[in-house]
């Protein structure tokens, strides 16, 4: 089955001239959110003297400017073996190649850290503009002592259909490519994380990996629903149209993990007055090597978000990575 890309909004640049302001604006937030960043200022950058769109074209430009001034496409490079797809791609939207094209639909983005076999696979969730998300995480993430590898979802399927930009189609075979990945950059410890979906993804990776240990904000931990229960989870849709075979309850998979010894630390962050958050992050809170952080009084889904702007952020990555990496299993 051919990989179906999840990139709303995006056109053929061509006959961008002669549409309406506010299709304009639709289509320079569609390319800023695909990371086509130089495309989407140039679309944005003419409308800022339309007093329609100005606002938000100026804070969508604003937010581009963070995102490239933070060094982050110079620093990460992308895994991406699937060239002429993504050349397809760029040619359907008629984009011609700059620097920042080379991340255009390709799931994994690449941090060496020099003198590090240590590997942190952070798992995004479903935001829309992930870039500048990203360049705010290597913030917290760089005094780490880890490669960093961003792994995105562009088929919005939870990271279970394989990397776009490689060949992986399943779990099994992306999680050979990410071993393989892990090989290159040295080898060692593997921790993983996410938020939201991508932190329902970061454990299920955390065993295929067999991760030192796993860190999952906001994260799902059982998502083999019932159809009544599927109406509740609209996110969840594509994925049980795709194979419903790949909608697991974490639960069982850790307790086997345990009980072979072979489960990883895992720490759950999470609002504690967000009361689907809370089912989901409790749902684990019997097994063995499991550690809950509510945050009292919070009822936010976006937990990054909340320690970042508190603060928080680096010092519970860095207490993350020292517990799992001197946990013992017993």
């Amino acid at each position: 089955m051919a990989k179906k890309l999840v990139l709303p909004g995006l056109r053929p640049m061509e006959a961008v001239d002669s549409q309406s302001p506010a299709q304009r604006l639709e289509l320079g937030l569609a390319l800023s959110a695909a990371g086509l960043l130089s495309a989407a200022q140039k679309v944005l950058q003419a409308l800022v003297d339309h007093a329609e769109c100005r606002e938000a074209a100026r804070r969508e430009l604003l937010i581009i400017d963070y995102t490239q001034s933070s060094g982050l496409l110079e620093e990460i490079a992308p895994l991406c073996t699937e060239h002429r797809a993504q050349e397809k791609l760029l040619d359907s939207l008629r984009l011609e190649p700059t620097p920042d094209t080379r991340w255009l639909a390709v799931d994994a983005l690449v941090w060496k850290k020099g003198g590090h076999g240590r590997t942190l696979f952070f798992f995004t969730g479903t935001a829309r503009r992930n870039l500048p998300r990203m360049a705010m995480l290597q913030r917290s993430f760089k005094g780490l002592g880890c490669n960093i590898v961003y792994v995105r979802d562009h088929q919005k399927l939870w990271h279970m259909a394989g990397l776009s930009g490689m060949p992986s189609k399943n779990p099994h075979d992306m999680s050979r490519e990410l071993l393989a990945l892990h090989t290159v950059l040295g080898g060692g410890d593997v921790l993983t994380a996410g938020s939201s979906v991508g932190a329902y993804a970061a454990l299920r990776f955390g065993l295929h990996l067999k991760a030192k240990g796993v860190l999952g904000f906001s994260a799902f931990t059982d998502i083999a629903l019932t159809p009544q229960q599927l109406v509740d989870y609209p996110a969840l849709q594509g994925l049980y149209d795709h194979d419903p075979t790949l909608a697991e309850d974490l639960l069982p998979l850790y307790a086997q993990a345990a009980q072979a010894a072979q489960a990883p630390h895992v720490e759950l962050c999470y609002g504690a007055a967000h009361e689907r958050d809370a089912r989901h992050a409790t749902h684990l809170s019997g097994l063995p090597r499991v550690r809950l952080h509510p945050v009292a009084d919070l009822a936010e889904h976006d937990t990054v978000k909340y320690f970042q702007g508190a603060g928080q952020l680096p010092a519970l990555m860095s207490q993350f990575v020292q517990s799992a990496c001197s946990s013992v299993q017993v």
